[in-house]
């Protein structure tokens, strides 16, 4: 049985099943409606301007899926309620910054890091020895849960948000023990950039933590670009107090977005890893059961393998055709077993191929942070694909155009 399949702690489980009971009964539930969390982001803060991206579309149908679709729990009323919250009151106070701070929008964005692959592909490994540099900006979870007020090396070691990120982390870990086998967070390192698009609401991360079909199908419609302007914005807060840095990015999920990360940033530099997606696919599953459990009661197993098979066949389908238009020079491919058994000397490479230095002392970092990291620090995550529904002769045909145009 994989671990995903642990059990909430019983008083979670005894929470929503009284939940459970009260909506049956027809009992006033917690209002996920956009306009009462609006304005309740708004009095938390005191403050009026959101973004000026259009987010209500795309924060209206989430919250509709998730009405409709996911089968809220109790718990996962709350975790909606909070996490919405979270991202609002978090635009207020970012546009704040850029109000009173119009020049964060001239910061530069110079020659950007961005690693993507399939979940499970060593993109996390990668991105930690990358983020060695001593001239690479990778926000760490805290200043990405809570960039604004602007954040740079003067910040204090003991800023508050950092404390509030602990507090989050611990909270989940209670409620979901297991998912630090699955992907272990810690507020002090670098973090996918997929926190920051979530405040936007337009993100396929919301697709894999609940099934969201009726989202999730306008997601794979929506233009990227506008977003990904969007995020180059909160790129530069992040980089306004750190002049002569490059970002090192990461997030599996700009598979769907090569073409519009090429287009926003130009001058990007891309690193794709490599490994086959029959071997990934229940390790992948695995993860967004973990996820799911915190948003509905009983998550079904083969809904989350099919809504697997549709995420990453849709963003890996993407990436093969962004590819075929692009400049070859823009990127860095490497296998998962390559970034496994020699580390340094893929980052290394990533370095010469990008004309980047490799400064001093470089190498005993990365193998510092190898000693300090070991694969399964946080236990053994075990998970099976046929639990999931996914059998072998569907992945070879979903994934048949990257299968032909990587042989991972």
């Amino acid at each position: 049985m994989p671990t995903s399949a642990k059990p909430l702690p019983w008083y979670l489980n005894l929470a929503n099943h009284v939940g459970a009971g009260a909506q049956w009964a027809g009992l006033p539930t917690i209002d996920l409606r956009p306009e009462t969390l609006l304005e309740r982001a708004r009095k938390e803060t005191g403050l009026s301007r959101f973004f000026e991206y259009d987010f209500e579309a795309p924060l209206a149908i989430l919250l509709d899926s998730y009405e409709r679709e996911a089968k809220l729990s109790l718990l996962g009323r709350v975790a909606v309620r909070t996490s919405t919250l979270l991202s609002l009151t978090s635009q207020l106070q970012i546009q704040r910054e850029f109000d009173l701070h119009p020049e964060i929008l001239a910061t530069p964005i110079e020659k950007p890091i961005f690693i993507l692959g399939f979940p499970r592909t060593g993109t996390t490994l990668l991105h930690n020895l990358l983020a060695q540099g001593r001239k690479a900006r990778s926000p760490m979870l805290w200043e990405l849960e809570r960039p604004a007020p602007a954040i740079g090396p003067d910040t204090p070691a003991d800023d508050s948000r950092i404390g509030l990120t602990d507090t989050a982390l611990s909270q989940t870990y209670e409620i979901l023990p297991h998912l630090r086998a699955v992907h272990a967070f810690d507020a002090r390192m670098p973090e996918e950039c997929v926190v920051l698009l979530r405040k936007t609401f337009s993100c396929a991360s919301f697709g894999i933590d609940a099934h969201l079909p009726s989202y999730v199908e306008w997601f794979f419609g929506a233009d990227l670009v506008p977003i990904y302007r969007e995020l180059r914005k909160l790129f530069q807060l992040l980089m306004w107090r750190f002049p002569g840095h490059h970002l090192v990015l990461k997030s599996p999920l700009h598979l769907f977005a090569v073409e519009a990360i090429l287009e926003v940033f130009p001058d990007a530099r891309i690193i794709q890893t490599h490994r086959d997606p029959r071997t990934v696919a229940a390790s992948g599953c695995s993860l967004s059961e973990v996820l799911r459990m915190l948003y509905t009661r009983k998550p079904d197993p083969h809904v989350i393998g099919q809504d697997w098979l549709q995420t990453w066949g849709t963003a890996m389908s993407r990436t093969v055709a962004a590819r075929e238009k692009a400049d070859p020079s823009r990127f860095f491919d490497v296998h998962f077993r390559e970034v496994v058994a020699e580390p340094v000397r893929v980052a290394r490479e990533i370095h010469q191929s990008f004309g980047m230095d490799w400064d001093d002392g470089m190498e005993e970092r990365c193998l510092a942070w190898i000693a300090r990291n070991p694969s399964e620090k946080h236990g053994k995550h075990d998970y099976d694909l046929d639990y999931y529904g996914i059998a072998g002769n569907r992945m070879d045909e979903r994934f048949a155009g990257y299968l032909t145009r990587f042989a991972p």
